[in-house]
């Protein structure tokens, strides 16, 4: 049994952890004849066709791997077990197992074509917010550093990688004044970008 999870841990490493970016799997395994087991771990994308090998002959059910380092994608864990450490060279015998996939994303969402501009009520805030892997999360602008406010798509929902916003907010005093907007994916990055409107 092979389960793909997420981890907090820097390094390929059999030990538990915690660290951003790793990304984890651990397994079951038993041996008919109670032999004793070690293993081989390997990962690779959907649309690669090599295995790389992330540890070698491990002893435990546990490794990790620094997802920072790979580019978004879909991936999946191979885990080959063998018996070698109970039988002479050349009688091992050896099974293996695949995890689910799993996706890595690192890349933030990027906020863009921000505009604001005066209207009667306040300032029409305008802007797209593109994610090149997931779907788009939340989505927040302050104002002059103030406290965060959330907007919505102008379809209300936040259900694809690119989403366009048209919202009226408050309108500042007069004088220059900085708009920030971030947003996140549904990884867990952040973008922001910045648009300054001036008052009269």
């Amino acid at each position: 049994d092979v389960s793909g999870t997420t981890r907090r841990r820097g390094q390929p490493q059999a030990r538990r952890g915690f660290e951003p970016g790793a990304r984890s799997v651990t397994w079951e395994a038993a041996d008919p004849n109670d032999d004793d087991l070690e293993y081989d771990v390997y990962y690779r994308a959907v649309d690669e066709t090599v295995w790389k090998r992330i540890r070698t002959a491990i002893d435990e059910n546990f490794a990790t791997l620094d997802s920072t380092a790979m580019p978004d994608g879909t991936y999946l864990f191979r885990i080959v077990a063998s018996d070698a450490p109970s039988n002479a060279r050349g009688e091992a015998l050896t099974t293996e197992a695949l995890s689910p996939l799993f996706d890595v994303d690192n890349t933030p969402p990027r906020v863009e074509e921000i505009r604001a501009k005066p209207e009667a009520g306040g300032l029409r805030l305008t802007l797209t917010v593109r994610d090149t892997f997931s779907i788009i999360g939340e989505t927040d602008y302050a104002v002059d550093a103030g406290d965060w406010t959330p907007i919505a798509p102008t379809d209300r929902i936040n259900d694809a990688r690119v989403e366009r916003y048209d919202v009226l907010i408050p309108a500042p005093g007069r004088g220059e004044h900085s708009i920030v907007v971030r947003s996140s994916d549904a990884a867990g990055n952040v973008g922001a970008g910045k648009v300054i409107v001036h008052l009269p």
